[in-house]
């Protein structure tokens, strides 16, 4: 019988690329929602960046696809975006908020469903939270020299 070896999940990724000397970003967009009173301006995380000492290796860069709205998500925490998130970042540092409110609104962000989904990023955003606050800095620090940068 074949064994059947199960992708690297998300704080695994997360792990190997901090590693391999890999950090990451998030590109977003702002999409406008048309309302009675005027437009609405809703912005989402778009595109995951990954910048590294050298282009992406193929079997880190499937990982990375496999597991992409979570690593968006711990890339979020670990240099917001946007003003929201690094409010809600430092509401959850400071205990004003559970990670549980913090995973299901970066959930909503990447494109997951909140109530579904944010406790499922749970892990990863915690591992991200951690990297962040280290001193070495882990994974989610831009390296001091940068030889290439992806998108994944």
């Amino acid at each position: 019988m074949a064994r059947v070896i199960s992708p690297p999940g998300a704080v695994e990724v997360l792990a190997d690329l901090r590693d391999r000397g890999y950090a990451l970003g998030v590109y977003v967009r702002t999409d406008e929602v048309p309302h009675p009173v005027g437009a609405m301006y809703v912005t989402y995380a778009d595109r995951l960046r990954v910048r590294g000492p050298m282009p992406v290796p193929d079997d880190l860069a499937d990982a990375i696809r496999a597991n992409k709205p979570e690593l968006m998500a711990a890339a979020a925490v670990a240099d917001p975006p946007v003003p929201w998130v690094r409010t809600l970042v430092e509401r959850y540092r400071a205990g004003r908020i559970t990670l549980g409110v913090l995973a299901a609104n970066l959930a909503a962000f990447v494109g997951l469903g909140a109530a579904e989904d944010g406790p499922r990023i749970e892990a990863v955003v915690c591992a991200a939270l951690d990297d962040s606050g280290s001193e070495e800095g882990g994974a989610m620090r831009w390296p001091e020299k940068e030889d290439s940068t992806s998108e994944v």
